[in-house]
């Protein structure tokens, strides 16, 4: 009896010991996991940031360059808009003068 309660005894032993061993190995490839996981995020996080302020800087060198552009295409419209404003302004002086030379000769005739 008392060999088979040492038997027993030497079972139970090896069985929680290789019981313990795989709980360690899991709880090691767990730990290396999360440390690769924490390193992982630590690293997207600043590329996260890189981008942001690449983006930021993308996003003003475009408000810039659009500015630009606008400028261009707004610099003719606005030439040319003087210069209908300024045939205007003459047409309107011309029709003066020949209002008042109709209205000048109309006085005369009477």
């Amino acid at each position: 009896l008392d060999e088979a309660h040492q038997s027993l005894l030497g079972a139970v032993e090896a069985l929680l010991t290789t019981v313990a061993n795989v709980h360690n190995m899991q709880r090691d490839r767990l730990e290396a996991m999360e440390a690769d996981i924490k390193h992982n995020l630590v690293c997207n996080d600043q590329a996260r940031a890189q981008m942001q302020v690449r983006l930021q800087e993308s996003a003003h060198a475009a408000q810039g360059l659009f500015a630009k552009l606008l400028e261009r295409v707004t610099a003719p419209i606005q030439m040319a808009t003087a210069r209908v404003q300024q045939s205007m302004e003459q047409q309107q002086q011309e029709q003066q003068q020949v209002d008042e030379s109709t209205t000048n000769a109309n006085e005369e005739y009477t």
